[in-house]
């Protein structure tokens, strides 16, 4: 599958997360947002998971019990951003090697 901007950054922004947690595009209208993310989650790079109560800032939605659903990259988010789900991620977090990730980091401070 080959990656908008868009859909890059929500994978790599995720990929900096303790807990691989994405957050969905706030700078785009609401129906857009639903496409980006929809289209990673039907191409499974990324996953719905409850959210716990410490991480409710993040909630991407809520499904029809009212419980709040975050949205978690999978292992082949990672590797569909050029990260290998089985290096130790504290290391390559924030690593100027991962050209996509350093993309996000200066897309983000615009």
């Amino acid at each position: 599958m080959k990656l908008s901007d868009t859909q890059r950054i929500v994978l790599s922004h995720g990929a900096q997360h303790p807990q691989l947690l994405a957050i969905a595009p706030k700078h785009l209208p609401v129906a857009a947002c639903r496409a980006v993310v929809n289209s990673l989650i039907k191409s499974r790079l990324l996953i719905e998971v409850a959210a716990p109560r410490d991480q409710l800032a993040m909630v991407w939605r809520k499904d029809a019990d009212g419980t709040p659903i975050l949205i978690q990259v999978t292992d082949e988010g990672l590797r569909a951003i050029g990260i290998d789900p089985n290096e130790d991620r504290k290391s390559t977090r924030l690593n100027s090697s991962h050209l996509v990730i350093s993309y996000a980091v200066f897309c983000l401070k615009k």
